[in-house]
């Protein structure tokens, strides 16, 4: 639960029940397999997942020459855990985004799966999650 958004990071920002519970969980993982996790309404607005809730996140990393990889399975028990409305049901529509930055790197650099029209990076703008749609249970 250190600030992984300051290093090379992936994260992940997920409604599992946009229309029951706006509240959505935040999950940054560098390089290093370090991870973050925060249970949010928005930047300000955040209760941070203890340590030994984020072990039971299944993420891996696989470090490259060029490049490198994050693998993360959240379980329908652990979502449900902090979004207890969530079904875990083909056809449920998730909101939310995922992200690529690196705030204080030697390149600070931003992108975003879903766009956020806006003239500085913001990533914590639910009104701005695309929908995302569960195919399987």
């Amino acid at each position: 639960n250190s600030p992984v958004c300051q290093d090379s990071c992936v994260e992940i920002f997920m409604q599992y029940a946009p229309e029951t519970d706006p509240r959505y969980i935040n999950i940054e993982i560098n390089p290093n397999c370090a991870v973050y996790a925060a249970l949010r309404y928005d930047r300000a607005r955040s209760t941070m997942i203890p340590p030994e809730e984020i072990q039971r996140l299944d993420v891996r990393v696989q470090a490259h020459k060029d490049r490198w990889e994050v693998d993360c399975r959240i379980p329908a028990d652990w979502i449900r855990r902090w979004i207890p409305t969530y079904r875990h049901e083909a056809g449920a529509i998730l909101r939310g985004n995922l992200y690529k930055c690196g705030d204080l790197t030697d390149h600070p650099h931003y992108g975003a799966f879903a766009d956020i029209p806006l003239p500085s990076p913001d990533f914590h703008r639910p009104e701005y999650f695309t929908a995302f749609l569960l195919t399987e249970e």
